[in-house]
């Protein structure tokens, strides 16, 4: 794709990128998407179809906002070579019955529950119209994300991270000038790229500004798998520029960036989960509790699985709604003796507060009835 000065620098900035950093440090299935991507592309040029394939089942397995990575790159694969349908039928049709088959199964036994969700999504768009704001919304994420690629502003991981509506809208709430200058600098680089990228950024533009149409909220987490390229875009970027000029600039980004991960905190993380843990198992000393939270955007999840592995699971939980059937013991029936409250307002209660403590950004009561927040 490009000469080594530039590949050396796009990967010290995809190294350095505090948006790459959290991104592929983060325990979910979209750390791998910048890799396949990379995959993709590197079986994609040199024909290794079975390879590809594989990649690109693993991909949209893994997570289906792929699937336009998964369409590019099959797509070129059989356009490039549709007099030799021999060479590449074999594995796409085997990607293909892989990929198929488990949802297949899976719909055959539980009542199609997989073409309901595509009833739904229509049903959806019929039910509120279409959005103009949306597709916009749509169109412009590729260039927002870049410009996170070089700058986030943002030091703590849950809101840079956080599947929740309100930090995702925020986070395409980018600075006009970088906006623009991200626009620019696609538009100049646009000829050097080869073609494929071209098809990918075109299909996932017209996907998202689709999605976005429909009246469905767009997120950046669709975009993983492009930062690596968004790095190698912005190297192609700096190549425009005068050597001196152009290294400077690349080592400033690199500073920034670096800076701000070392500045970069979780008053939501793991280590603040588990002192509380030990925390509340000391203070409730083996009594029956409910556990309970007030915070929004589901930022005390996994705190019930905490509970679970240290021996003292809540008799009833605010996840049980959701998540009771993967429990490995049901939740109790029995009355609570005191309730354990988690939250990271800040409010007044009624009730008598037996104990309380904060850990990072999370407030922990323990009362002997269930909280009422005053007004």
């Amino acid at each position: 794709l490009t000469n080594a000065r530039t590949a050396l620098i796009a990967a010290a900035l995809y190294a350095t990128s505090q948006a790459a950093v959290f991104a592929d440090r983060h325990f979910w299935p979209l750390s791998l998407n910048p890799l396949l991507t990379l995959l993709s592309l590197i079986f994609l040029k040199s024909k290794n179809y079975w390879a590809l394939i594989a990649t690109l089942v693993l991909a949209i397995t893994a997570d289906p906002s792929n699937l336009p990575l998964a369409l590019v790159m099959a797509g070129v694969a059989i356009w490039r070579n549709y007099a030799k349908w021999k060479q590449i039928g074999k594995p796409f049709l085997t990607g293909a019955l892989v990929f198929l088959t488990p949802l297949i199964l899976f719909d055959l036994r539980h009542q199609g529950e997989n073409v309901k969700g595509i009833v739904k999504l229509f049903s959806r768009v019929a039910g509120q119209g279409l959005s103009l704001n949306g597709l916009a919304d749509g169109l412009l994420l590729l260039p927002k994300t870049l410009t996170r690629f070089w700058w986030t502003g943002q030091t703590k991981v849950v809101e840079m991270l956080s599947y929740c509506y309100p930090n995702a809208q925020f986070r395409q709430q980018v600075p006009l000038v970088l906006l623009m200058l991200s626009i620019a600098i696609l538009i100049l680089v646009w000829r050097k790229l080869p073609p494929v990228l071209h098809y990918l950024f075109i299909v996932y533009a017209v996907g998202l500004g689709l999605f976005g149409f429909l009246g469905y909220p767009v997120f950046d987490h669709y975009l993983t798998g492009w930062l690596p390229l968004f790095a190698l875009i912005t190297a192609l970027a700096l190549d425009y520029l005068p050597k001196t000029l152009g290294a400077g600039l690349a080592i400033g980004l690199i500073a920034v960036n670096l800076f701000l991960v070392f500045q970069t905190t979780n008053p939501y993380g793991l280590s603040y989960k588990q002192e509380l843990v030990v925390w509340a198992n000391r203070e409730l000393n083996g009594q029956p509790f409910s556990l309970e939270s007030e915070s929004k955007c589901h930022k005390e999840n996994g705190l019930r699985y905490l509970f679970e592995i240290s021996g003292n699971p809540p008799a009833q939980s605010f996840m049980d709604g959701n998540f009771a059937w993967l429990y490995q013991n049901p939740p109790r029936v029995e009355t609570p003796q005191l309730y354990l409250l988690v939250t990271d307002k800040d409010f007044s209660v009624f009730q008598p507060i037996i104990s309380s403590r904060q850990f990072g950004a999370m407030k922990a009561l323990i009362t002997a009835e269930p909280v009422v927040p005053a007004d």
